[in-house]
């Protein structure tokens, strides 16, 4: 049997949350150094110090080229979904391919509506 392995800290929800946090407290003098701040929020102090730098992008804005919606069209797809959910129409999985389709012009994959609902809880 495979050795099951612990989630990573960076692969957490809240990771990018406590970076932000660490390095506003530093800013608002609620910490007196990035490494004591690190050590408060639980984040490693090298992603603190590479992000203060700008050694390295957020995950959000690191992936921006990868997605399949611009912020744009994503937030009219998600009015759209919101509309569906508001006049009591069962968003069905077909329904939402689709009209990622129309939105973007390219073909989603089989398992993006998914993501796509998962990211909007």
């Amino acid at each position: 049997m495979g050795r099951v392995r612990a989630e990573q800290a960076s692969q957490a929800p809240d990771h990018e949350r406590r970076i932000q946090a660490a390095i506003s407290g530093v800013a608002n003098g609620l910490y007196k150094s990035y490494r004591a701040a690190a050590k408060a929020e639980g984040v490693v102090w090298q992603t603190l110090m590479n992000q203060v730098n700008g050694h390295c992008k957020t995950r959000d804005k690191a992936f921006t080229k990868l997605q399949l919606l611009t912020p744009i069209q994503e937030e009219t797809l998600v009015d759209w979904c919101r509309l569906n959910s508001s006049s009591a129409t069962s968003l069905h999985f077909t329904n939402l391919h689709a009209q990622a389709l129309q939105v973007c012009g390219k073909c989603p994959g089989k398992n993006w509506p998914w993501h796509f609902l998962t990211y909007l809880a």
